[in-house]
């Protein structure tokens, strides 16, 4: 949609004007309303707008400025010595409406340091801003005023960011993943842990510029969320309320954040200094560890991922990363920052900055092949490709299995396999479900390890070459395992790990109990060499339910070793819509499917104790899902009979059934 049409049309929905009205009729009318002086009534809320350079996007951010429903507001705009006709709308405005004042900075300060001078003038019981190259909805003060009165005063009032492409195209989903952070407390995670980016869609409580002195950072980069660190150490809540939308720009060339140069990146530390010094006035503690080794993954894999198309940053891996360290270096425990954040530990270690001559994209033979079968995933798939394109190592190949899907998500693998040639895709005659799929793409693969990863997932920037690093590291590994991250499909909170898997696989180590009784779901999150699959005996199960559980017994059994890497996230969103979450009486027969190819598996290895062991783990899980479901879903109980002969069956043909069933506390008779 044309964005001038497209601000008519939000204009319209508050105003009740026509959709071809102009916005600049709304700004004469709204001067005549506040010819009386805004210095004679308590200014409830002020708006700064740092304004640098942006002539062709300021008359669409004034006229949504013109156009707002709540009373008692002042904006004021500061001249960052424009050299273009930035200016010249907004002094027309100021001319016919005394709400707007105009600051001019001596010199070109930045975002920052000028939006703190607005701060500074402000006369606001409430300051929020506006960039100049982005637009609000009339009612977005109005409804955000509201809610930070409500019940008293709140510190902070929050809306919903709206990325906004250039051609008019809104995506909310960034937003509601950021709120979704901002939920009510959960975890005892402090608010700075949350609250990290998007400061425009909020209004601030003055007296946490006046009582508290909370100002912007003065660097030209991440000025931004110095200024939401520092807000949020002195405030004491946040109120949200996502009907007040923002919407933000995010591809305007030119603009600071998508500007890509080496003094960027330098700009960027320069930030990580400022916030350094408001954790040290705050106290070091592990969230403060935590929000730092966040801060250092972002920046890093950024440098990183530009790196590739620009030699003058390879060239300054090493500088970079000491002008880093001795920013760090004042933290009264600097590792531990980088100890939380394994993918800057790792680069360090292995010299990846100081090394000349790192592989860039295209060179070499395929590293990883990562597998994925794709069947009515939704827009879920987007946040997928997004991650994978992200990935930061070489010699990647992707394999999109296409299993009959009817909803439009192949379109969008198609569109980036026109794009980029380390997409492959496999389309089956018939839907055959996961296993059979990620089986056709392990014999199209041509990687030195294989990966798996469900089109509803997705992973962080650095999962791929982490994993591979520590799979070839001391002469190379056989599985190389990362960490799972549950995340509510809703929310995009993270549901808490009740076993931490990892943890399980290196006490069982310790104890030499077999890998086959410990690394027992998490299929996802690992690399795997193709040496396991070269015989054919380790594929994924053909039930279409816990056929990943047939795999990794089969590749623990043939595997020698297993390293873990506890920092390579990914990402598993659990839907109530997915397979795993269907109660349908056939889920648990196809659960039963998988045990007897479990039962099938270790009985040609020998069933001793420890496969007892695996097996009554198996069957108590199956049988505790089983009658935890038929106390809600009462169908269930017409297939109970058939459900534990079928499982007394399968374990009939082992001597061991009894000793199997007295373990998992199933009884005899069952």
């Amino acid at each position: 949609m044309n964005l001038k049409k497209h601000m008519a049309r939000l204009m319209s929905k508050a105003t009740g004007t026509d959709e071809g009205s102009s916005g600049k009729g709304n700004g004469t009318a709204a001067s005549k309303v506040h010819a009386a002086g805004t210095a004679d009534r308590q200014v409830k809320v002020s708006v700064v707008i740092p304004v640098y350079n942006v002539e062709g996007y300021i008359e669409r951010c004034i006229d949504s400025l013109q156009g707002q429903t709540l009373g008692n507001l002042e904006f004021i705009f500061v001249d960052d010595c424009s050299t273009d006709n930035s200016m010249a709308a907004v002094e027309t405005w100021a001319r016919q409406d005394d709400r707007v004042r105009i600051l001019q900075n001596p010199e070109n300060l930045g975002a920052g340091p000028s939006r703190n001078r607005g701060i500074e003038a402000a006369r606001g019981e409430y300051l929020g801003f506006v960039d100049p190259d982005d637009y609000v909805p009339p009612e977005f003060f109005e409804l955000l005023y509201t809610a930070a009165t409500a019940d008293g005063r709140h510190d902070i009032a929050k809306g919903l960011q709206v990325n906004v492409d250039t051609d008019g195209r809104e995506d909310r989903s960034h937003g509601k993943r950021l709120n979704g952070l901002l939920a009510p407390k959960k975890h005892n995670i402090p608010l700075f842990c949350r609250f990290s980016g998007d400061h425009w869609t909020a209004i601030y409580h003055n007296r946490l510029f006046e009582d508290e002195g909370v100002r912007y950072g003065t660097t030209r980069k991440s000025q931004d969320t110095t200024f939401t660190l520092r807000v949020c150490l002195c405030s004491e809540d946040i109120v949200l309320e996502p009907r007040a939308e923002y919407f933000y720009c995010f591809q305007r060339l030119g603009s600071a954040i998508n500007t890509s140069s080496l003094q960027r990146f330098y700009n960027e530390i320069a930030g990580l200094d400022e916030k350094i010094d408001a954790l040290l006035d705050r106290g070091i503690d592990s969230h403060a560890y935590a929000y730092l080794a966040d801060k250092l993954r972002y920046y890093t894999s950024c440098y990183r991922a530009e790196a590739r198309y620009g030699n003058h940053l390879r060239d300054e891996y090493e500088r970079y990363w000491h002008a880093l360290e001795k920013t760090l270096s004042r933290l009264p425990e600097w590792h531990r920052a980088l100890e939380l954040n394994s993918y800057v530990d790792a680069l360090y270690k292995s010299a990846c900055f100081t090394t000349p001559g790192v592989r860039f994209e295209g060179e070499g033979s395929v590293r990883v092949s990562v597998i994925l079968p794709v069947y009515n995933p939704g827009t879920f798939i987007d946040r997928c490709i997004d991650s994978l394109q992200q990935q930061l190592l070489d010699g990647l190949e992707f394999i999109f299995v296409d299993d009959c899907s009817t909803d439009g998500s192949m379109d969008k693998v198609e569109a980036w396999a026109s794009q980029d040639d380390r997409v492959r895709i496999l389309k089956n005659d018939e839907n055959l479900g996961a296993g059979p799929s990620r089986n056709r793409g392990i014999e199209a693969a041509r990687g030195d390890y294989l990966s798996f990863i469900d089109s509803d997932d997705y992973v962080s920037p650095e999962f791929y070459e982490l994993l591979y690093a520590a799979a070839t590291a001391d002469g190379g590994h056989d599985i190389a395992k990362g960490c799972r991250r549950k995340i509510d499909g809703v929310t995009d909170l993270v549901i808490p790990h009740k076993i931490e898997l990892n943890k399980r696989i290196l006490e069982h180590q310790s104890k030499r109990i077999p890998l086959f009784r410990s690394f027992t779901y998490e299929h996802q999150t690992a690399l795997y060499s193709t040496r396991l699959f070269k015989n054919g005996d380790v594929r994924y199960g053909q039930s279409t339910n816990a056929e990943d559980i047939t795999f990794l017994l089969s590749a623990c059994l043939a595997a020698k070793d297993i390293v873990l890497c506890s920092n390579a996230i990914y990402y598993y969103v659990q839907r109530e819509e997915s397979l795993v979450y269907s109660f349908a009486p056939r889920r648990f027969f196809a659960e039963l499917d998988s045990f007897e190819n479990q039962v099938t598996i270790l009985k040609e290895r020998g069933v001793d104790d420890d496969a007892c062991q695996y097996l009554a783990v198996k069957l108590k899980a199956y049988s505790d899902y089983y009658e935890n479901a038929a106390k809600e879903h009462h169908e269930l109980d017409e297939i109970r009979q058939a459900y534990y002969q079928r499982a007394d069956s399968i374990l009939s043909s082992i001597a061991s059934s009894d000793r199997i069933k007295e373990l998992a506390n199933i009884p005899k008779e069952q």
